[in-house]
């Protein structure tokens, strides 16, 4: 959702919440491509990957809480989660989709690493250090999503 923002909103559609946007000071979506709305523009492409931090963290912990033996299903888990901690670090950059190689690595990592919840744990705080924080405090005021 956060990579395809402005070709989004190009045909049509958006999908960022309402609150996001009104924090920012945005009164609709269009406002995003403004020039004189860059700056805001800017506070609502920062704000996003540090919320989606804050669900990978939740998604995470679940994650831990469940049993080690029950390896395939924390194999199943473990794969998109890491593929989302490793779009997420791209974000900055372009492009923003992650390579063969990397879900590669990915599924090696998984295959190798699912079952063992200390090494997943590793893992995911090894890959997320260059993330944006999580806001602190309540952040989702639940208002909705946005749609042009």
């Amino acid at each position: 959702m956060i990579e395809d923002v402005l070709p989004d909103l190009a045909a049509g559609r958006c999908w960022l919440p309402h609150d996001v946007l009104s924090a920012a000071g945005i009164t609709a979506p269009e406002h995003l491509h403004d020039p004189a709305m860059r700056e805001r523009s800017a506070e609502v492409r920062r704000h996003l990957p540090a919320v989606t931090h804050h669900e990978l963290l939740q998604a995470i912990a679940y994650l831990d809480a469940l049993p080690a033996p029950d390896a395939t299903i924390r194999r199943f888990c473990t794969a998109p989660l890491l593929m989302a901690v490793l779009t997420l670090r791209k974000l900055a950059g372009s492009p923003v989709k992650i390579g063969r190689r990397a879900v590669k690595g990915v599924l090696a990592a998984t295959w190798f690493g699912g079952s063992r919840p200390a090494l997943t744990r590793k893992m995911f705080e090894a890959l997320r250090k260059s993330l944006p924080e999580p806001p602190a405090g309540n952040w989702r005021s639940g208002t909705g999503c946005t749609h042009v």
